[in-house]
Protein backbone atom coordinates (compact mmCIF):
# COMPACT_ATOMS: atom_id res chain seq x y z
CA UNK A 1 0.00 0.00 0.00
CA UNK A 2 1.23 3.50 -0.86
CA UNK A 3 0.82 6.16 1.79
CA UNK A 4 1.15 9.93 1.50
CA UNK A 5 1.06 12.90 3.82
CA UNK A 6 -0.40 16.18 2.62
CA UNK A 7 -1.99 19.50 3.45
CA UNK A 8 -3.38 22.65 1.89
CA UNK A 9 -0.71 25.26 1.26
CA UNK A 10 -3.35 27.96 1.74
CA UNK A 11 -3.33 28.56 5.50
CA UNK A 12 -6.97 29.66 5.64
CA UNK A 13 -8.15 26.51 3.87
CA UNK A 14 -5.90 24.37 6.05
CA UNK A 15 -7.18 25.85 9.31
CA UNK A 16 -10.79 25.33 8.24
CA UNK A 17 -10.10 21.63 7.59
CA UNK A 18 -10.06 18.97 10.31
CA UNK A 19 -6.61 17.70 9.38
CA UNK A 20 -4.80 18.54 6.13
CA UNK A 21 -7.82 19.01 3.87
CA UNK A 22 -7.19 16.28 1.30
CA UNK A 23 -10.91 15.43 0.87
CA UNK A 24 -11.70 19.08 0.12
CA UNK A 25 -8.76 19.42 -2.27
CA UNK A 26 -9.87 16.36 -4.25
CA UNK A 27 -13.47 17.62 -4.20
CA UNK A 28 -12.31 20.87 -5.82
CA UNK A 29 -10.58 18.87 -8.54
CA UNK A 30 -13.72 16.80 -9.20
CA UNK A 31 -15.83 19.96 -9.57
CA UNK A 32 -13.22 21.45 -11.92
CA UNK A 33 -13.90 18.43 -14.12
CA UNK A 34 -17.67 18.97 -14.11
CA UNK A 35 -18.38 16.41 -11.43
CA UNK A 36 -20.62 16.28 -8.37
CA UNK A 37 -19.46 15.69 -4.78
CA UNK A 38 -21.34 14.04 -1.89
CA UNK A 39 -20.42 14.29 1.79
CA UNK A 40 -21.77 14.74 5.31
CA UNK A 41 -23.37 18.07 6.31
CA UNK A 42 -25.17 19.40 9.37
CA UNK A 43 -28.91 19.92 9.25
CA UNK A 44 -30.08 23.56 9.25
CA UNK A 45 -30.67 23.46 13.02
CA UNK A 46 -27.41 21.54 13.70
CA UNK A 47 -29.37 18.86 15.55
CA UNK A 48 -28.37 16.07 13.17
CA UNK A 49 -26.17 15.15 10.18
CA UNK A 50 -27.23 14.02 6.72
CA UNK A 51 -25.68 13.83 3.27
CA UNK A 52 -25.34 16.85 1.04
CA UNK A 53 -24.01 17.46 -2.45
CA UNK A 54 -22.02 20.18 -4.18
CA UNK A 55 -21.61 21.11 -7.84
CA UNK A 56 -19.75 24.39 -7.28
CA UNK A 57 -16.60 25.10 -5.28
CA UNK A 58 -18.36 27.72 -3.17
CA UNK A 59 -20.68 24.97 -1.91
CA UNK A 60 -17.89 22.81 -0.50
CA UNK A 61 -17.70 24.73 2.79
CA UNK A 62 -20.65 22.75 4.18
CA UNK A 63 -18.58 19.53 4.11
CA UNK A 64 -15.78 21.09 6.19
CA UNK A 65 -15.07 19.72 9.66
CA UNK A 66 -15.39 16.27 11.19
CA UNK A 67 -18.79 14.94 12.18
CA UNK A 68 -18.57 12.49 15.07
CA UNK A 69 -22.24 11.61 14.86
CA UNK A 70 -24.32 9.12 12.82
CA UNK A 71 -25.05 10.40 9.30
CA UNK A 72 -28.62 9.97 8.04
CA UNK A 73 -28.61 8.28 4.65
CA UNK A 74 -30.62 10.78 2.68
CA UNK A 75 -29.95 13.97 0.76
CA UNK A 76 -32.25 16.96 0.21
CA UNK A 77 -32.59 17.74 -3.49
CA UNK A 78 -35.07 20.22 -4.95
CA UNK A 79 -37.01 20.05 -1.69
CA UNK A 80 -37.30 16.27 -1.73
CA UNK A 81 -35.73 13.82 0.69
CA UNK A 82 -33.93 11.17 -1.39
CA UNK A 83 -31.94 8.11 -0.34
CA UNK A 84 -28.38 9.25 -0.98
CA UNK A 85 -27.31 5.97 -2.62
CA UNK A 86 -30.08 6.20 -5.21
CA UNK A 87 -29.20 9.79 -5.96
CA UNK A 88 -25.55 8.90 -6.46
CA UNK A 89 -26.51 6.12 -8.86
CA UNK A 90 -28.80 8.47 -10.81
CA UNK A 91 -25.84 10.85 -11.29
CA UNK A 92 -23.58 7.99 -12.35
CA UNK A 93 -26.13 7.02 -15.00
CA UNK A 94 -25.81 10.54 -16.41
CA UNK A 95 -22.13 9.66 -17.00
CA UNK A 96 -20.99 12.36 -14.60
CA UNK A 97 -17.88 12.10 -12.48
CA UNK A 98 -19.09 11.44 -8.94
CA UNK A 99 -17.09 11.68 -5.73
CA UNK A 100 -18.66 10.06 -2.67
CA UNK A 101 -16.97 10.75 0.66
CA UNK A 102 -18.14 8.71 3.63
CA UNK A 103 -17.41 5.93 6.09
CA UNK A 104 -16.50 2.39 5.09
CA UNK A 105 -19.98 1.04 5.84
CA UNK A 106 -21.66 3.66 3.65
CA UNK A 107 -19.27 3.08 0.74
CA UNK A 108 -19.77 -0.68 1.03
CA UNK A 109 -23.55 -0.29 0.75
CA UNK A 110 -23.21 2.08 -2.20
CA UNK A 111 -20.94 -0.38 -4.01
CA UNK A 112 -23.42 -3.17 -3.31
CA UNK A 113 -26.25 -1.20 -4.95
CA UNK A 114 -24.02 -0.30 -7.90
CA UNK A 115 -23.33 -3.98 -8.50
CA UNK A 116 -26.98 -4.91 -8.01
CA UNK A 117 -28.13 -2.41 -10.63
CA UNK A 118 -25.22 -3.28 -12.93
CA UNK A 119 -24.27 0.39 -13.26
CA UNK A 120 -21.12 1.39 -15.14
CA UNK A 121 -19.24 2.92 -12.20
CA UNK A 122 -15.99 3.83 -13.93
CA UNK A 123 -16.62 7.50 -13.08
CA UNK A 124 -17.50 6.84 -9.44
CA UNK A 125 -14.72 7.67 -6.99
CA UNK A 126 -14.83 7.15 -3.24
CA UNK A 127 -12.94 8.59 -0.28
CA UNK A 128 -13.28 6.59 2.91
CA UNK A 129 -12.82 8.55 6.11
CA UNK A 130 -10.88 6.64 8.77
CA UNK A 131 -13.53 5.91 11.36
CA UNK A 132 -13.31 5.77 15.14
CA UNK A 133 -17.00 4.89 15.44
CA UNK A 134 -19.88 7.39 15.48
CA UNK A 135 -22.09 8.45 18.35
CA UNK A 136 -25.88 8.60 18.29
CA UNK A 137 -27.47 11.77 16.89
CA UNK A 138 -29.19 12.31 20.25
CA UNK A 139 -25.78 13.50 21.53
CA UNK A 140 -25.58 16.16 18.82
CA UNK A 141 -29.16 17.31 19.41
CA UNK A 142 -28.89 17.39 23.20
CA UNK A 143 -25.58 19.26 23.16
CA UNK A 144 -26.78 21.95 20.73
CA UNK A 145 -30.05 22.42 22.61
CA UNK A 146 -28.13 22.74 25.86
CA UNK A 147 -25.80 25.51 24.68
CA UNK A 148 -28.70 27.27 22.93
CA UNK A 149 -30.56 27.30 26.22
CA UNK A 150 -27.50 28.63 28.02
CA UNK A 151 -26.88 31.42 25.51
CA UNK A 152 -30.59 32.06 24.85
CA UNK A 153 -30.14 32.13 21.10
CA UNK A 154 -29.83 29.80 18.09
CA UNK A 155 -26.64 28.17 16.82
CA UNK A 156 -25.72 29.31 13.29
CA UNK A 157 -22.32 27.63 13.00
CA UNK A 158 -20.88 24.52 14.67
CA UNK A 159 -17.51 22.75 14.49
CA UNK A 160 -16.42 19.72 16.51
CA UNK A 161 -12.76 20.01 15.49
CA UNK A 162 -12.10 23.76 15.63
CA UNK A 163 -8.43 24.74 15.35
CA UNK A 164 -8.11 27.31 18.11
CA UNK A 165 -4.37 26.77 18.62
CA UNK A 166 -3.47 24.66 15.60
CA UNK A 167 -4.15 21.04 14.70
CA UNK A 168 -4.35 20.01 18.35
CA UNK A 169 -5.90 20.19 20.81
CA UNK A 170 -9.36 20.08 19.24
CA UNK A 171 -12.03 22.53 20.39
CA UNK A 172 -15.79 22.57 20.02
CA UNK A 173 -16.86 25.87 18.48
CA UNK A 174 -20.33 27.34 18.08
CA UNK A 175 -21.44 30.75 16.84
CA UNK A 176 -24.88 32.14 17.71
CA UNK A 177 -27.40 34.46 16.11
CA UNK A 178 -26.66 37.13 18.72
CA UNK A 179 -22.99 37.19 17.72
CA UNK A 180 -21.70 35.35 20.79
CA UNK A 181 -19.30 32.40 20.53
CA UNK A 182 -18.82 29.18 22.48
CA UNK A 183 -15.46 27.38 22.71
CA UNK A 184 -14.48 24.38 24.80
CA UNK A 185 -11.82 21.69 24.64
CA UNK A 186 -13.46 18.66 23.06
CA UNK A 187 -11.66 16.27 25.41
CA UNK A 188 -13.08 17.97 28.53
CA UNK A 189 -16.63 18.39 27.21
CA UNK A 190 -19.74 16.29 27.60
CA UNK A 191 -19.78 15.86 23.83
CA UNK A 192 -16.22 14.55 23.97
CA UNK A 193 -17.10 12.04 26.70
CA UNK A 194 -20.12 10.80 24.76
CA UNK A 195 -18.37 10.56 21.38
CA UNK A 196 -15.57 8.53 22.98
CA UNK A 197 -17.73 6.14 25.00
CA UNK A 198 -21.22 6.06 23.48
CA UNK A 199 -20.86 4.81 19.92
CA UNK A 200 -23.46 3.08 17.77
CA UNK A 201 -23.60 -0.62 18.65
CA UNK A 202 -22.58 -1.72 15.16
CA UNK A 203 -19.40 0.37 15.40
CA UNK A 204 -17.97 -1.91 18.09
CA UNK A 205 -18.15 -4.80 15.61
CA UNK A 206 -17.15 -2.89 12.48
CA UNK A 207 -16.38 -5.19 9.54
CA UNK A 208 -14.58 -2.54 7.52
CA UNK A 209 -11.14 -2.67 9.08
CA UNK A 210 -7.77 -4.04 8.00
CA UNK A 211 -7.96 -5.51 4.52
CA UNK A 212 -11.71 -4.83 4.26
CA UNK A 213 -11.57 -1.04 3.85
CA UNK A 214 -13.81 0.14 1.01
CA UNK A 215 -12.67 3.48 -0.43
CA UNK A 216 -10.42 4.18 -3.40
CA UNK A 217 -8.58 6.41 -0.94
CA UNK A 218 -8.59 6.35 2.84
CA UNK A 219 -8.24 9.82 4.38
CA UNK A 220 -7.28 10.30 8.02
CA UNK A 221 -5.40 12.49 10.45
CA UNK A 222 -1.71 11.60 10.29
CA UNK A 223 -1.41 11.29 14.06
CA UNK A 224 2.12 9.95 13.90
CA UNK A 225 3.35 13.05 12.10
CA UNK A 226 5.34 15.25 14.47
CA UNK A 227 7.59 18.28 14.48
CA UNK A 228 10.89 17.54 12.78
CA UNK A 229 9.38 15.36 10.06
CA UNK A 230 9.35 16.83 6.55
CA UNK A 231 5.63 16.06 6.28
CA UNK A 232 4.70 18.02 9.41
CA UNK A 233 2.54 21.13 9.58
CA UNK A 234 1.35 22.43 12.96
CA UNK A 235 -2.06 23.24 11.48
CA UNK A 236 -2.82 19.72 10.32
CA UNK A 237 -1.65 16.86 8.11
CA UNK A 238 -3.77 14.37 6.18
CA UNK A 239 -2.79 10.74 5.86
CA UNK A 240 -3.71 9.43 2.41
CA UNK A 241 -3.77 5.68 1.79
CA UNK A 242 -4.16 4.49 -1.81
CA UNK A 243 -6.50 1.51 -2.11
CA UNK A 244 -7.05 1.17 -5.88
CA UNK A 245 -6.12 2.41 -9.35
CA UNK A 246 -8.88 4.98 -8.99
CA UNK A 247 -7.14 6.15 -5.84
CA UNK A 248 -4.04 6.91 -7.89
CA UNK A 249 -6.20 8.87 -10.34
CA UNK A 250 -7.58 10.97 -7.49
CA UNK A 251 -4.07 11.56 -6.19
CA UNK A 252 -3.00 12.82 -9.62
CA UNK A 253 -6.00 15.17 -9.68
CA UNK A 254 -4.51 17.15 -6.77
CA UNK A 255 -3.16 20.56 -7.72
CA UNK A 256 0.39 20.43 -6.42
CA UNK A 257 0.61 24.21 -6.48
CA UNK A 258 -2.22 24.28 -3.96
CA UNK A 259 -1.63 21.08 -2.01
CA UNK A 260 1.60 19.76 -0.49
CA UNK A 261 2.04 16.02 -1.01
CA UNK A 262 4.81 13.73 0.12
CA UNK A 263 5.13 9.95 0.17
CA UNK A 264 5.48 8.56 3.67
CA UNK A 265 6.18 5.27 5.43
CA UNK A 266 2.93 3.26 5.29
CA UNK A 267 3.93 0.88 8.08
CA UNK A 268 4.72 3.72 10.46
CA UNK A 269 1.58 5.66 9.48
CA UNK A 270 -0.67 2.67 10.16
CA UNK A 271 1.09 1.91 13.43
CA UNK A 272 0.15 5.43 14.55
CA UNK A 273 -3.45 5.05 13.35
CA UNK A 274 -4.73 1.88 15.06
CA UNK A 275 -8.34 2.42 13.93
CA UNK A 276 -7.22 1.21 10.51
CA UNK A 277 -7.05 -2.28 12.01
CA UNK A 278 -9.53 -2.47 14.88
CA UNK A 279 -12.71 -0.96 16.28
CA UNK A 280 -13.12 0.40 19.79
CA UNK A 281 -13.94 -1.95 22.63
CA UNK A 282 -17.49 -1.48 23.83
CA UNK A 283 -17.84 0.92 26.77
CA UNK A 284 -18.67 -1.14 29.87
CA UNK A 285 -21.35 1.37 30.94
CA UNK A 286 -22.90 1.68 27.46
CA UNK A 287 -26.32 0.35 28.43
CA UNK A 288 -26.51 2.62 31.47
CA UNK A 289 -25.47 5.66 29.43
CA UNK A 290 -28.02 4.80 26.72
CA UNK A 291 -30.82 4.47 29.25
CA UNK A 292 -30.04 7.75 31.01
CA UNK A 293 -29.48 9.91 27.94
CA UNK A 294 -32.83 8.86 26.48
CA UNK A 295 -34.70 9.49 29.71
CA UNK A 296 -32.85 12.39 31.35
CA UNK A 297 -30.53 13.88 28.72
CA UNK A 298 -26.84 14.16 27.90
CA UNK A 299 -25.75 16.13 30.96
CA UNK A 300 -27.19 13.59 33.40
CA UNK A 301 -25.81 10.60 31.45
CA UNK A 302 -22.28 12.01 31.44
CA UNK A 303 -22.47 13.06 35.08
CA UNK A 304 -23.58 9.63 36.31
CA UNK A 305 -21.22 7.56 34.15
CA UNK A 306 -18.22 9.82 34.70
CA UNK A 307 -18.75 9.77 38.46
CA UNK A 308 -18.86 5.97 38.41
CA UNK A 309 -15.48 5.99 36.63
CA UNK A 310 -13.87 8.42 39.10
CA UNK A 311 -12.79 5.84 41.69
CA UNK A 312 -10.85 3.83 39.07
CA UNK A 313 -8.97 6.92 37.93
CA UNK A 314 -8.03 8.13 41.39
CA UNK A 315 -7.42 4.75 42.98
CA UNK A 316 -4.79 4.33 40.26
CA UNK A 317 -3.05 7.48 41.48
CA UNK A 318 -3.48 6.92 45.19
CA UNK A 319 -2.21 3.33 45.20
CA UNK A 320 0.75 3.93 42.86
CA UNK A 321 3.64 6.32 42.41
CA UNK A 322 2.53 9.20 40.18
CA UNK A 323 4.81 9.97 37.24
CA UNK A 324 4.45 12.96 34.93
CA UNK A 325 5.79 12.48 31.38
CA UNK A 326 6.46 15.72 29.53
CA UNK A 327 7.78 19.07 30.77
CA UNK A 328 6.55 21.54 28.16
CA UNK A 329 3.69 24.04 28.15
CA UNK A 330 1.11 21.51 29.30
CA UNK A 331 3.29 20.53 32.27
CA UNK A 332 3.87 24.14 33.29
CA UNK A 333 0.16 24.85 33.07
CA UNK A 334 -1.03 21.98 35.27
CA UNK A 335 1.80 20.84 37.56
CA UNK A 336 0.84 23.17 40.42
CA UNK A 337 -2.77 21.95 40.28
CA UNK A 338 -1.68 18.32 40.28
CA UNK A 339 0.65 18.90 43.26
CA UNK A 340 -2.33 20.16 45.26
CA UNK A 341 -4.30 17.00 44.46
CA UNK A 342 -1.64 14.27 44.50
CA UNK A 343 1.92 13.44 45.47
CA UNK A 344 4.21 13.45 42.43
CA UNK A 345 7.05 10.91 42.56
CA UNK A 346 8.88 11.41 39.26
CA UNK A 347 9.00 13.72 36.25
CA UNK A 348 10.40 12.43 32.96
CA UNK A 349 10.75 13.78 29.43
CA UNK A 350 11.68 12.29 26.05
CA UNK A 351 14.13 15.14 25.37
CA UNK A 352 17.51 14.00 26.66
CA UNK A 353 18.72 17.62 26.79
CA UNK A 354 16.42 18.10 29.79
CA UNK A 355 17.64 15.06 31.74
CA UNK A 356 19.26 15.89 35.06
CA UNK A 357 18.12 19.51 35.02
CA UNK A 358 16.05 21.06 37.78
CA UNK A 359 12.66 22.39 36.68
CA UNK A 360 11.12 25.61 38.00
CA UNK A 361 8.69 23.58 40.10
CA UNK A 362 11.61 21.97 41.95
CA UNK A 363 11.60 18.53 40.32
CA UNK A 364 14.61 17.02 38.54
CA UNK A 365 13.76 15.89 35.01
CA UNK A 366 14.79 12.30 34.39
CA UNK A 367 15.01 9.86 31.50
CA UNK A 368 11.94 7.71 30.80
CA UNK A 369 14.28 4.71 30.99
CA UNK A 370 14.05 5.01 34.77
CA UNK A 371 10.50 3.65 34.52
CA UNK A 372 11.59 0.28 33.11
CA UNK A 373 10.84 -2.53 35.50
CA UNK A 374 8.66 -0.39 37.76
CA UNK A 375 5.28 -1.93 38.54
CA UNK A 376 3.46 0.34 40.99
CA UNK A 377 3.36 3.52 38.91
CA UNK A 378 0.64 5.58 37.26
CA UNK A 379 1.79 7.87 34.42
CA UNK A 380 0.11 11.12 33.42
CA UNK A 381 1.03 12.13 29.85
CA UNK A 382 1.58 15.90 30.02
CA UNK A 383 1.67 16.53 26.26
CA UNK A 384 -0.93 18.44 24.22
CA UNK A 385 0.15 17.25 20.78
CA UNK A 386 -1.90 14.13 20.01
CA UNK A 387 0.72 12.44 17.84
CA UNK A 388 3.45 12.96 20.46
CA UNK A 389 1.15 11.77 23.26
CA UNK A 390 0.30 8.70 21.21
CA UNK A 391 4.01 7.92 20.83
CA UNK A 392 4.46 8.14 24.60
CA UNK A 393 1.51 5.80 25.14
CA UNK A 394 3.11 3.26 22.81
CA UNK A 395 6.43 3.55 24.66
CA UNK A 396 4.65 2.90 27.95
CA UNK A 397 3.00 -0.20 26.53
CA UNK A 398 6.38 -1.38 25.24
CA UNK A 399 7.66 -0.99 28.82
CA UNK A 400 4.75 -3.16 30.01
CA UNK A 401 3.26 -0.15 31.82
CA UNK A 402 -0.50 -0.21 31.40
CA UNK A 403 -1.60 2.30 34.02
CA UNK A 404 -1.55 5.73 32.38
CA UNK A 405 -3.84 8.51 31.22
CA UNK A 406 -3.68 11.74 29.23
CA UNK A 407 -3.85 14.90 31.31
CA UNK A 408 -6.93 16.31 29.55
CA UNK A 409 -8.89 13.12 30.11
CA UNK A 410 -7.67 12.78 33.71
CA UNK A 411 -8.63 16.37 34.52
CA UNK A 412 -12.14 15.72 33.23
CA UNK A 413 -12.47 13.01 35.86
CA UNK A 414 -10.73 15.22 38.42
CA UNK A 415 -13.49 17.77 37.96
CA UNK A 416 -16.08 15.04 38.46
CA UNK A 417 -14.17 13.83 41.52
CA UNK A 418 -14.50 17.24 43.18
CA UNK A 419 -18.27 17.11 42.61
CA UNK A 420 -18.77 13.64 44.09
Amino acid sequence: MNAYAGYYLDEKKLKSSSSGGVASAIAEAIIDRGGIVYGAVYSEDFHSVLYGYAEKKNELWKFKGSKYVYVNKYVMKDGDKILVYKDVISEIKKERIVLFTGLGCDIAYLEKLVRKEAVDARKLFTIELMCDGVTDEIVQREFVLDIEKKYRTKVIDFNIRYKEEGWVPAYIYARFENGKEYKQLLSSSEYGFASLNYKKKACYECQFKGENHQGDIIAADFWGCRAGMKEYNQNGVSLILIQSDKGNILLNYLDREQFYLRKTDAQYALFCNPRYFTAHDRYEKWDLFDSIIRKKGLHKAVKVCAELSVPDRFTGVESNELVLWGTGRCFNQYVAMIKEMCSISLVVDSDEKKWGKELECGFICQSPNILKGKEDIFVLIMIENVSSAFQVANKLLDMKIGKFDHISNWLFYADMFEKV
